[in-house]
């Protein structure tokens, strides 16, 4: 089980992807109404929208990482691998998956 409202505090102000570092940001609102999240690579910015559930928030955060880590490798996934991907984190992200459970 994926303790989400944790995971949701842990969404740092910055993140290091690749050679740069990208500012995390939260707005209460995009031009779109659908749109939860951005990742401006010019401004190297991730903006998440407020208001989201934790497990809303933290899967559009890696949705907006992967897209960032799309562009700094030269990947090019496209949107529809980008939202395979994230889901495919969320099986990943699970208590005692790729980390054992333990003492620190």
């Amino acid at each position: 089980m994926i303790n989400w409202t944790k995971l949701k505090r842990r969404i740092p102000s910055k993140v290091v992807i690749g050679n740069y570092t990208y500012e995390v940001l939260f707005i209460d609102e995009f031009k779109s109404p659908s749109t939860l999240g951005e990742t401006r690579l010019e401004d190297k910015q991730i903006v998440l929208k407020n208001g989201q559930t934790p497990k809303e928030l933290v899967k559009t955060y890696l949705h907006e990482c992967l897209h960032a880590v799309s562009e700094e490798f030269d990947v090019n996934l496209t949107e529809q691998q980008i939202l395979k991907m994230e889901e495919a984190l969320s099986f990943i992200l699970r208590d005692g998956n790729i980390f054992k459970k333990g003492k620190k």
